[in-house]
């Protein structure tokens, strides 16, 4: 009788343990669902270096590749200050456009009043993109030159590019032959990164 009550508590007592053991793998894989199914936090994207100003102010951050010796280094340094103060006026202009797009802006046509900050010129096409409406109604938003014309941010930067390239070919003029093609290289591969950075959006 005595060998019957073990042997019924004995296999009481492995189903015990049984249901134990599975209310805790239970537990074990609904923690790891929840592990593996909560979202991964992405890595922060660092924001691009910033460029170097110009054509040739790229030619120089890599003087030491190209074996430029400190005459070079000093006219091109020159040509470089006074590509600067040349284009200061324009760079002015397209900070002074870049501050009028965050705020109000004057409304193009008598139709009515238009919406803030509705007057975007996009892609340097010389259009606005204005919010306002149609032909009747409220006009379209475009910010404005100094002069009070329509600016178009796509000319300045022809312009801009225009003295740089002016600027590099006079610059390639102190250099040696065997300097040039790799500094041609260098100053290409810099005005690619200017012109993928504008057309990126703002």
């Amino acid at each position: 009788m005595r060998a019957a009550l073990y042997l019924l508590a004995a296999r009481v007592s492995d189903a015990g343990m049984l249901r134990v053991r599975a209310v805790t793998v239970a537990v074990a894989l609904v923690a790891l669902s929840c592990a593996t199914s909560a979202p991964r936090s992405s890595p922060a994207v660092e924001p691009p270096l910033p460029l170097p100003r110009s054509s040739i102010a790229a030619v120089l951050a890599s003087r030491g590749e190209l074996g430029m010796s400190e005459q070079q280094v000093s006219a091109l340094e020159e040509l470089d200050a006074k590509l600067e103060r040349t284009d200061a006026p324009l760079r002015e202009e397209l900070r002074a456009h870049h501050e009028a797009k965050k705020g109000p802006a004057r409304p193009e046509g008598r139709g009515g009043q238009g919406m803030p900050g509705g007057g975007m010129q996009g892609g340097g096409m010389g259009r606005g993109l204005g919010r306002g409406g149609g032909s009747q109604g409220g006009g379209r938003m475009r910010p404005e030159g100094p002069a009070g014309e329509a600016f178009d941010p796509g000319a300045v930067h022809q312009k801009l590019d225009d003295n740089d390239t002016a600027a590099y070919l006079e610059a390639e003029q102190v250099l040696s032959e065997a300097q040039r093609p790799r500094a041609r290289e260098i100053a290409s591969r810099y005005r690619e990164q200017v012109f993928e950075r504008r057309r990126k959006p703002e």
